[in-house]
């Protein structure tokens, strides 16, 4: 159905809410019996909506949001239940049609969700290496959907990064699999040159590796973002751990960032 007008109340235009969201995997099929919690794509939309509800009640309210789609949004990119690169198996839940049309159902729901609360809503989402062309589809869904709708901007050109400046916040979105963060922050530097002299708070945001990470490096912050998925049976066999959740960051246009919420998810 068509997106439906939804009036958000009035904030703060001076404050940006930044909501990355990395690594959600639509699709992903776990068994309790190897790695102790039974998973599917019916439960990722179930969790995403009670964490992500719970984190846009708890972050302040402002003029602006953006929720950051960090790549890795489905599990798989296409029938084949491989990964694209490396022909890995992955053990997926259902067929790729129902895992794309849920990985758009979720993050259309995290939109509406957002609406309610944030005068101006911007979508973008990044390449995973799980979801190398199934994120085109999903970002160009949403952009249609939302085509007629004030207050709601899909950005949906298909460059590898994402840069949103506010005020003096420099934000950079990547997935964090082809760049480290040190190579990440000199190319920030040296591709956006003017964005980077005009601000004094800088972050570069990612995913891929599933836990939470900060690194200062040369003017920028580099930080990975976690997830509230569980681990598949590939993690749990290299005895990888991680806590699960989702953060907002708030930014405010002349002091940067100002707080961070965070839900976490109790397996």
């Amino acid at each position: 159905p068509p997106a439906q007008y939804i009036e958000a109340p009035k904030a703060p235009d001076a404050l940006c809410a930044v909501f990355p969201v990395a690594d959600l995997h639509v699709g992903l099929l776990t068994d309790q019996e190897e790695v102790g919690e039974d998973w599917d794509s019916k439960a990722l939309g179930a969790a995403f909506q009670n964490t992500f509800g719970r984190l846009v009640s708890v972050t302040p309210a402002a003029g602006t949001a953006v929720l950051a789609q960090l790549g890795d949004l489905t599990h798989t990119d296409d029938q084949l239940n491989v990964t694209p690169q490396s022909g890995h198996q992955l053990d997926a839940d259902t067929r790729y049609f129902m895992i794309l049309r849920r990985a758009i159902a979720t993050m259309k729901w995290g939109i509406d969700e957002l609406r309610k609360k944030y005068p101006k809503v911007i979508y973008r989402g990044v390449r995973g290496n799980h979801d190398m062309t199934a994120h085109y589809a999903v970002t160009l869904a949403l952009a249609e959907h939302y085509k007629d709708i004030a207050g709601v901007e899909i950005i949906d050109n298909a460059g590898e990064f994402y840069v949103h400046r506010f005020g003096v916040n420099m934000v950079l979105l990547h997935h964090g699999d082809r760049a480290k963060p040190e190579r990440l922050v000199h190319f920030a530097a040296a591709q956006w040159p003017d964005i980077w002299g005009q601000t004094s708070h800088r972050i570069a945001l990612s995913g891929h590796v599933h836990h939470m990470t900060r690194k200062e490096i040369g003017g920028m912050a580099f930080e990975s973002v976690g997830t509230i998925i569980p681990r598949d049976a590939y993690a749990m066999s290299h005895a990888y751990s991680a806590q699960r959740s989702l953060i907002s960051i708030t930014l405010d246009e002349a002091e940067g960032e100002i707080t961070r919420s965070k839900i976490g998810v109790n397996p």
